[in-house]
């Protein structure tokens, strides 16, 4: 007995379960980039309020002539090597990195401000890295901000991994440093950025 409309279930059925698998796919690829989405707006608001919160109260406490400190502090900023170790960053800049680990080792309050504000860091290092943000559009805003937080703390950071502790900590503050700190990021002072800006907007 022939039976020739089993073959068109047979095709509709094929169809069938195409459709369901691209439906499936686009399913996956929307929650795909609505979770890629939700992990870049937690982690601007991280890096914004949690970091550059504390970022600021350490400032506040370096420049508060009560605690010890100066009005005219600004901390120092120093570019880390490839490899980045404490013995290449001595060699390179002998004289500041020194000036910047006696700032980091000073007294237990600032000891305290750089591993609290390193500790967050690396959190936001591995957020980024393991949910695959890092080249993410979302995140450019905040590769200046963060490039100059890793240099304010570079010295104390690699005396940790080298010396303090003789492990690899922070690790991947190193990798996404490594990866955001290329030679199109615009490392001026704001002053300096503010003033071409002014004199831009003149002519």
């Amino acid at each position: 007995m022939e039976l020739p409309w089993l073959d068109l279930v047979e095709q509709i059925a094929v169809i069938v379960t195409a459709l369901t698998v691209v439906i499936a796919l686009i399913q996956y690829a929307d929650a795909k980039s609505r979770d890629a989405i939700s992990s870049c707006i937690d982690q601007v608001a991280f890096f914004r309020e949690k970091i550059l919160g504390k970022q600021n109260e350490f400032t506040a406490h370096m420049t508060d002539a009560s605690k010890g400190g100066s009005e005219n502090f600004a901390f120092l900023r120093l570019p880390l090597p490839n490899p980045a170790t404490l013995d290449n960053l001595i060699k390179t800049q002998p004289e500041l990195s020194r000036q910047q680990l006696e700032t980091a080792l000073k007294d237990r309050d600032t000891l305290n401000f750089h591993t609290n504000i390193l500790n967050m860091v690396e959190e936001f290092s591995l957020r980024v890295k393991y949910s695959y943000t890092h080249d993410n559009p979302a995140l450019t805003s905040l590769r200046s901000a963060f490039v100059e937080l890793v240099e304010i703390h570079g010295t104390y950071l690699l005396f940790v991994r080298d010396v303090s502790t003789g492990n690899k900590v922070y690790s991947s503050i190193l990798e996404l440093y490594k990866e955001w700190n290329t030679p199109d990021l615009d490392k001026r002072p704001i002053k300096e950025r503010l003033e071409e800006y002014l004199e831009k907007r003149n002519k």
